[in-house]
């Protein structure tokens, strides 16, 4: 098991986390943080919290009373996802530049 944030107390299966990194790697630069998080989602939730919820509840319609995913979970999996810079992308100059 290994921490999503080192100053966190969620920790995941290395395995998983090995596999969502690899997923990322492979995607378009600019979704890279989209597909970590979305690959990290059921290691972090069950199956079941992920089908019974209404996600983060931003868009709920109304009457909608399923329950949305747990607020402090979600908060680690965007630090990690979007707060951290675990690929190096390289940058448009160097992409363009044809020396």
């Amino acid at each position: 098991m290994t921490k999503l944030l080192a100053n966190q107390s969620l920790s995941i299966r290395r395995e998983s986390l090995r596999k969502a990194k690899e997923a990322a790697r492979k995607a378009h630069p600019s979704k890279m943080a989209f597909v970590l998080a979305a690959k990290l989602l059921p290691a972090i939730f069950s199956w079941e919290e992920l089908s019974s919820s209404r996600g983060q509840g931003l868009k709920s319609k109304e009457g909608d009373n399923r329950p949305v995913l747990d607020i402090s979970k979600m908060a680690i999996l965007k630090g990690r996802c979007f707060n951290h810079n675990f690929f190096s992308v390289p940058s448009l100059k160097n992409i363009t530049d044809k020396r």
